[in-house]
């Protein structure tokens, strides 16, 4: 068993360190019909075997609650992740855009006000009227400067 997760990981960091070579672009298909022709011979090797054939009843009931369970939990598992991981994400995402009003743990109360004022500062911009953000800019163009001396 080692020697098969060993094999793997083997597997895993030759396919990272050739990730950029064009030829293993389509190496899918391949192993598509490499995966067909081995469960092709495992069907083999079943309908061969006695014992499987006898006990096929029971082992075809442990097999189908088996793979119903590990089904069942994955997709438990999948929806917590994307609640947890994913709203996460794009919540952070939002509050890294520039003129986006939605911040990590807002309320939408917070986020309406922040909307709104979003849309008073736009309508500002509109009718010529400078932002705060541009007075301390244009402050530092007209001689003074908005950047603050850390040392003093």
């Amino acid at each position: 068993m080692f020697y098969l997760i060993l094999t793997m990981f083997i597997g895993m960091a030759a396919g990272f360190l050739m990730r950029r070579v064009k030829a293993l672009a389509h190496i899918g298909k391949a192993i598509s019909i490499t995966i067909y022709v081995m469960l092709f011979f495992l069907g083999v090797k079943i309908g061969q075997d006695k014992n499987i054939l006898a006990n096929l009843s029971s082992l075809g009931m442990q097999a189908m609650l088996l793979a119903l369970a590990g089904a069942t939990g994955s997709i438990l598992f999948a929806a917590l992740l994307y609640k947890s991981v994913f709203r996460a994400y794009a919540e952070a995402d939002a509050s890294i855009i520039p003129g986006s009003s939605i911040a990590p743990g807002s309320s939408g109360k917070e986020r309406r006000l922040n909307a709104e004022k979003e849309d008073s500062l736009n309508a500002g911009k509109k009718e010529g009227r400078k932002t705060e953000k541009e007075d301390s800019l244009n402050a530092g163009k007209e001689g003074g400067s908005p950047v603050r001396n850390f040392r003093e």
